[in-house]
């Protein structure tokens, strides 16, 4: 009669097999999560200074205001 308390398939320690320690990663794939760490950086650094640069460039741009000589709804309303 099979034990009740032990799964079919485990050992009775309860260890399913395998070493205790997870095996290393190998040198391709920790090359590939630096590849990919480095590539996520520069596209957060590089979104950063595009945003900072179009601010900048922005806030630094002089409008042209032009006075067509017409009136608009929005000056119409405020004058009364």
């Amino acid at each position: 009669m099979p034990d009740v308390a032990t799964p079919t398939g485990f050992p009775a320690d309860g260890d399913p097999g395998g070493s205790r320690y997870p095996a290393r990663p190998s040198r391709a794939g920790r090359a590939g999560r630096v590849l990919l760490a480095v590539l996520s950086t520069a596209v957060l650094a590089l979104s950063v200074g595009g945003y900072l640069v179009t601010n900048y460039f922005d806030h630094t741009i002089a409008r042209l205001h032009l006075d067509l000589g017409g009136s608009t709804p929005a000056a119409d309303s405020s004058s009364n």
